[in-house]
Order: structure tokens, then C-alpha cells, then sequence
């Protein structure tokens, strides 16, 4: 019922009646996401998704399809139906990622949440000086890489103090037992050769 009503709010009031109503149900169902997991999103996560794509309440309206008061009273909520996350979610393009790592931020597990996975030049820079140009671990000066201390798909942040300078090798050791290691592993010995 509550995509129906949506539709009629989106409509500017348009409303339709009986097979055209059923109609629009049966499309509705068939063009829904359906997710594998029945997840629960706190009103908090969903407001965080709709910031992370720079979208203040009115902007998002035509994202997401619903009234501006609807979501701030969703986004205020402690738990929210599970159509409203899964719009969210499904029309803001929201990746598992990128769930992981809000959530980890909203429980305060990390100090700050970073949208771009590229470490700023500034930053590459300063850890450049401060590491003398040269891996950390083994000190040879060739093929360098920059390496979070705390994964940045844990959370970890593009700061000076959690980057590190890595030759590629020290670099696919310091991956050992995950599914990057072989990639950086089959990266220092191309560079090897």
C-alpha cells in the first residue's frame, strides 16, 4: 500500500484506479530490489547514505521517491521498514563497502569516514618526507607503494600517521592470508624481473 501512496505523492496527487492500480503493484514488485538479507538499518544509517551522496532532503526526493517530511521522520527513526532501507540503498546506489564502513564510523570505531579511496596527494607527500623515500620495513628506495596501517576497507583513515611507505614485496607481505596478496605478490616480482 505504501508504494501506491508514494506513487500518488510523486504523481503531484494523480491518482489511478482499480486495474491501473494493480497494474502499478504488480511493476512495483517486479522492479523492487530484493535483498538476501533481512539487515536492519537504524534512521541514522539511512540519513548517513543520503549525506555520502551529498543530497539534502529536497535534492533527494527525486531519488529516492519519497516526501522530504517522510525521510526525516524515517531518518529520525531508531529502526526503519525494511522498503524505506532497501530504497535507499537501491536508488542511492549504496555498496556493501560503503555500509561497512558508515557503520563503523557511526559505532565509533574509526575516527572519521573516507568516500574516496585515492590518499590525497598532500598526504602522499608528507609521508614521502617523513619515510625519506624509502620502504619502511626493508629501506630500498624502488617501486613504492602506500600502505594503511589500518585498512582503509576497515575504516582505516588517509592520514599521515596510518600510511606507510612499502616496497611492492614488503607491501604483498604485509597482505599475507588475504585475497590482495597474490596481486601484489605477482606485482614485486614483475618488478623484479
Amino acid at each position: 500500500m505504501g508504494d501506491y501512496w508514494d506513487f500518488v505523492r510523486s504523481t503531484k496527487r494523480l491518482a489511478i484506479t482499480g486495474p491501473e492500480r494493480k497494474a502499478y503493484s504488480e511493476w512495483a514488485k517486479k522492479h523492487r530490489p530484493i535483498k538476501d538479507t533481512d539487515e536492519k538499518y537504524t534512521g541514522a544509517e539511512i540519513k548517513g547514505f543520503r549525506m555520502m551522496r551529498g543530497l539534502n532532503t529536497h535534492n533527494a526526493m527525486e531519488v529516492i521517491l519519497l516526501h522530504s517530511e517522510k525521510m526525516k521522520m524515517f531518518e529520525s527513526k531508531k529502526y526503519v521498514p525494511k522498503w524505506v532501507s532497501d530504497r535507499y540503498i537501491s536508488s542511492l546506489k549504496i555498496t556493501k563497502n560503503e555500509i561497512h564502513r558508515l557503520r563503523m564510523y557511526l559505532g565509533k570505531q574509526t575516527k572519521g569516514f573516507e568516500m574516496e579511496r585515492a590518499i590525497p596527494v598532500y598526504v602522499k607527500e608528507k609521508v614521502r618526507i617523513r619515510d625519506k623515500g624509502k620502504c619502511t620495513k626493508c629501506g630500498t628506495s624502488k617501486k613504492l607503494h602506500f600502505h594503511h596501517k589500518e585498512h582503509f576497507s576497515k575504516g582505516g583513515l588517509h592520514i599521515e600517521k596510518n600510511i606507510v611507505l612499502l616496497c611492492a614485496s614488503c607491501h604483498a607481505e604485509e597482505h599475507k592470508g588475504e585475497q590482495s596478496y597474490y596481486l601484489l605478490k605477482s606485482i614485486a616480482e614483475g618488478e623484479t624481473k
